[in-house]
């Protein structure tokens, strides 16, 4: 998948440069203070894993970063996972989320999914998320995704804790209806 720089009023969204390694430490620590950290992967939090995952990821163009335009600075990681067996594209992102709660991700995630929906064969967007983790999945529900699927999650750092799992969905046709209607 090519990424193409993407432009909003905000924010410009394109491929990582091995000079992010900054940004992405502290994506990287947010994402690590987070109460349900323990709900997906962990990431290090060191100068030297910054620097190696900064390089690998301007390597790859399923990856992305949400720059703000004001400054340049990367305040979100945003990957495209994979297209699953049914059409869905798999979304994830990580907000950095001293930037959280300003519109950032509802506008940089529109962009992608129009993106998305317009450059591949993708029926839908497919996210998943810890369901009690309001301050993230807000901003997908607020740009049209739908909770539809729930189910036990066991915490990836090797805790006993669980979780409710939740998949997040938007068709391309729901995301058409909604820009439509934005527009009357």
């Amino acid at each position: 998948m090519s990424n193409t720089p993407l432009e909003t009023t905000r924010l410009i969204l394109r491929q990582f440069m091995p000079d992010d390694w900054q940004d992405l430490l502290e994506i990287a620590r947010s994402k690590e203070a987070s109460p349900y950290a323990y709900a997906d992967f962990t990431w290090p939090t060191d100068e030297a894993w910054a620097k190696e995952s900064a390089d690998y990821m301007a390597t790859d163009s399923d990856m992305w970063a949400m720059a703000r335009k004001e400054d340049g600075k990367v305040i979100c990681f945003i990957n495209c996972n994979r297209m699953n067996d049914t059409g869905y594209m798999d979304v994830g992102h990580v907000m950095n989320m001293a930037y959280a709660g300003n519109g950032y991700e509802e506008e940089g995630l529109g962009a992608l999914y129009q993106h998305l929906f317009d450059t591949t064969d993708a029926v839908g967007i497919i996210a998943g998320w810890a369901l009690e983790d309001e301050e993230k999945i807000a901003p997908l529900l607020s740009i049209g995704m739908q909770i539809a699927e729930q189910g036990n999650g066991e915490a990836f750092d090797g805790s006993k804790r669980s979780f409710v799992h939740c998949i997040l969905k938007l068709t391309k046709e729901e995301w058409e209806q909604k820009k439509k209607a934005e527009c009357i």
